[in-house]
């Protein structure tokens, strides 16, 4: 049986669908949540996107964080110091990989070794409150 992150490889990033715009997506259609009131606006400059995800977390975005992600949990990302990219805990075969889409690239599933090879890291994870 296929893992429901199937269907996602490979649809187009955009500027108005990008890795924020995806997150919404699959939570809404995976997971039943509803983000839209989540203070993120798409082309939203690096360093306010960086300031939104180090700061109130919680607050802001009804998550909180956890040691041990399960399917559907979000993973802040970064190539930087601070975190800038979003993306979706997936585990396959028992191992964790995130969903998270790339300008130019689109939707992947990255394993984690996957991530540390092309310079990303995992700076948390976060559950959804319910």
């Amino acid at each position: 049986m296929a893992h429901w992150s199937e269907k996602y490889l490979g649809q187009k990033w955009s500027e108005s669908c990008d890795c924020y715009g995806w997150f919404c997506k699959i939570q809404a259609e995976e997971f039943g949540r509803d983000l839209t009131t989540v203070p993120i606006k798409h082309k939203m400059p690096l360093i306010a996107t960086t300031r939104l995800m180090t700061s109130g977390v919680e607050d802001k975005f009804g998550w909180s964080p956890t040691t041990d992600p399960k399917d559907g949990d979000m993973a802040f990302l970064s190539q930087r110091r601070l975190p800038h990219h979003i993306g979706i805990v997936a585990i396959v075969d028992g191992a964790v990989s995130i969903i998270h889409a790339l300008d130019g690239v689109g939707v992947v599933r990255s394993t984690l070794s996957n991530l540390r090879t092309f310079g990303w890291r995992v700076t948390g994870y976060w559950q959804w409150r319910s």
